[in-house]
């Protein structure tokens, strides 16, 4: 446990306070701005992934920083640990805390409704979905990680829909594509099944849907150990 406690004062002193810091501060300017929690939510979410776009910034520094970083006299295990710990529940949890501060704040100074937390069940699902595929992508990707996977995903997303397309009758399940421009509705809808677990999806059962996510994450970080190991090795 002090290996661990190690590691993630490490990782607050080299980089996490900073993501703290400006998660809290994007959070008060939004409130003073009047943003919505839904708004606040989205804007601190991005400023959040950036962690995970560098999950191994070491690997992105160079091939000493890397190596410095892996020698560490810790188990590979405490070393994933620490910063699995702070992307699956540290980061998320701060960004819900500040999203509701910044919900408070406009409440205060412009009238605005309290917004209820329950709506956003799904957050933590999407949180642990995206930032796991960009965590994984940092550990493939040594620059530009953000618009690799970004570029990555839409070539794997058009083929995939393109597929589907032809080999599917999607009529009967969502009469809705031959009137809102078909491959555009589709893909959209397919989206948001993955990122919102059947929000975009009427038919498709939310039991199922959350069984789905579970899995997606499951594997996310399956796959961060695998490869950690391997670029250990």
């Amino acid at each position: 446990m002090q290996a661990l406690r190690q590691l993630l004062f490490r990782e607050w002193h080299l980089r996490l306070r900073w993501y703290i810091i400006a998660i809290l501060a994007i959070g008060i300017i939004l409130g003073l701005l009047n943003a919505s929690l839904d708004g606040a939510l989205f804007f601190l979410t991005l400023v959040g992934l950036g962690y995970a776009a560098h999950w191994f910034y070491e690997w992105r520094q160079g091939t000493y920083q890397a190596v410095a970083y892996l020698t560490l006299p810790v188990s590979m295990g405490k070393k994933w640990l620490s910063r699995w710990l702070v992307l699956a529940f540290v980061l998320p949890v701060w960004i819900m805390l500040c999203a509701g501060l910044t919900n408070l704040i406009a409440h205060w100074l412009h009238g605005a409704a309290l917004e209820d937390f329950a709506t956003l069940s799904s957050y933590p699902f999407t949180w642990w979905i995206v930032s796991g595929i960009l965590a994984v992508a940092s550990l493939y990707f040594r620059k530009g990680t953000l618009i690799k996977t970004v570029v990555l995903l839409l070539i794997i997303l058009i083929v995939v829909q393109v597929i589907v397309m032809f080999a599917v009758d999607w009529s009967p399940v969502i009469p809705q594509i031959s009137e809102y421009g078909g491959f555009v509705q589709l893909t959209g809808k397919w989206i948001l099944s993955l990122i919102a677990f059947g929000a975009g999806i009427d038919s498709l059962d939310k039991g199922l849907a959350y069984l789905i996510g579970i899995v997606t994450v499951g594997w996310l970080w399956l796959i961060l150990w695998i490869r950690f190991r391997e670029i250990e090795a």
